[in-house]
């Protein structure tokens, strides 16, 4: 067996086992999921607060705090 084939291999047995996780465990896969989703909603999330809380300070009102969830 060359190198070339042993890697390949070795790569291929470590993707399947990989899959397989996953494949097994659907809560694991939803939580990736969902994790994925928050990160591409966060920068958006405190562009918002941002907006909101200059808003408020412009208007005269205590600016408005956030706590994180994350």
């Amino acid at each position: 067996m060359s190198a070339t084939t042993l890697r390949a291999s070795c790569f291929s047995v470590i993707f399947l086992r990989f899959s397989t996780k996953l494949i097994q465990s659907t809560t694991d896969v939803a939580v990736l999921a969902i994790n994925d989703f928050i990160k591409h909603l966060r920068i958006p999330i405190t562009m918002v607060m941002a907006v909101m809380s200059t808003t408020e300070s412009s208007l005269g009102h205590e600016p408005i705090t956030f706590s994180k969830i994350y």
